[in-house]
């Protein structure tokens, strides 16, 4: 939106009313319209090279997390879905009672199952699960708790 604005506010002499008259369909209509006009070819390159911004700044999916359970005191047993995108590496993130998350195992991002063991201390353990990719994280999944 910014690249528009700014490539309406150079097609008319004067830049403070442009965005305005453009944006509300002003007083200015008739020339706001044909500067819009010719000015469309300039936002449309300044929308490719955002475009091509946003490609390379895509978020990777959000993983399911389908099961936590205990298999034995001490050892969790984690599965999960991974997004439709593909994900480089995938983080299991543990917190156990009111404690905050920190990343508890770090896997290749084709795994989609894990078994988790934080020791034997009772407590509740939640777990999330991160997709990375490209330098970027996903939102975490939803949470699954387990009580020991």
């Amino acid at each position: 939106m910014a690249a528009i604005a700014l490539a309406l506010g150079c097609g008319n002499s004067e830049p403070g009313p442009s965005p305005d008259s453009g944006a509300g369909g002003g007083d200015g209509g008739g020339g706001g319209v044909d500067s819009g006009t010719t000015g469309g070819g300039d936002a449309g390159t300044g929308g490719d090279a955002g475009s091509g911004g946003d490609a390379g700044t895509a978020m990777p999916g959000t993983p399911v997390l389908i099961t936590a359970s205990l298999v034995t005191h001490g050892t969790m047993s984690l599965s999960w879905q991974n997004p439709t995108s593909t994900c480089a590496t995938v983080e299991i993130n543990r917190k156990k009672d009111a404690e905050a998350y920190s990343v508890a195992q770090t896997l290749t991002g084709q795994a989609t199952s894990a078994q988790d063991m934080p020791g034997h201390a009772n407590g509740t353990y939640c777990y999330t699960i991160t997709c990375k990719l490209n330098g970027f994280a996903s939102a975490p999944s939803n949470e699954k708790c387990v009580t020991q």
